[in-house]
């Protein structure tokens, strides 16, 4: 006896494929019309903003990547030869006993960078944690208002912006004029 059995009338056993099959078959199809679509949630574009930041860096430019967006470079710079070596963001969160500390930490990591004539900065919108970490830990860090404008201007400190580049996942790339 089999599990679904249609003794006399296959037009229902068609329909039934039919049915099962039609929802792959429409986001594969629409997946090769509109790539965008093609994996839906799970299409990130970090690739794509490392791809651009290595065909517009220079000779004398620095790259600051910042703790949010440092496993994804990692795992992109294995199948990339890219020409640039980010300086890695230390992650100052547990360091830190405010968003005002925090911010000033972020600020000495750009000043490091001052001998360079442009720096590039890579970070990502969301507050994401790092694994192992707990949610909501510090709490400062998470529930401070104005926090991305606050850290923003904390890389702004640096220089004078001159390009930008924002994924659909907000996650940013910014490069600096570095001020003397």
């Amino acid at each position: 006896m089999t599990l679904l059995s249609f003794k006399g009338n296959s037009k229902w056993g068609l329909i039934l494929v039919f049915m099962v099959l039609i929802g792959p078959l429409v986001h594969s199809v629409a997946g090769i019309v509109n790539t965008e679509y093609f994996g839906f949630y799970k299409h990130w574009h970090q690739r794509e903003l490392l791809d651009y930041l290595d065909e517009n860096f220079k000779e004398g430019d620095a790259v600051y990547i910042y703790w949010n967006v440092q496993i994804g470079y990692d795992y992109y710079k294995n199948l990339n030869k890219y020409k640039f070596k980010p300086f890695a963001a230390k992650d100052h969160r547990f360091q830190s006993t405010s968003y005002e500390d925090y911010l000033n930490k972020i600020k000495t990591d750009m000043n490091a960078l001052r001998k360079y004539k442009r720096v590039w900065v890579i970070y990502g919108k969301h507050l994401f944690v790092n694994i192992g970490d707990y949610d909501n830990d510090p709490h400062w860090y998470y529930n401070t208002p104005n926090h991305l404008q606050m850290k923003h201007a904390a890389f702004n400190s640096i220089g004078k912006q001159i390009d930008t580049y924002r994924t659909k996942e907000e996650l940013n790339l910014y490069l600096f004029e570095v001020k003397k």
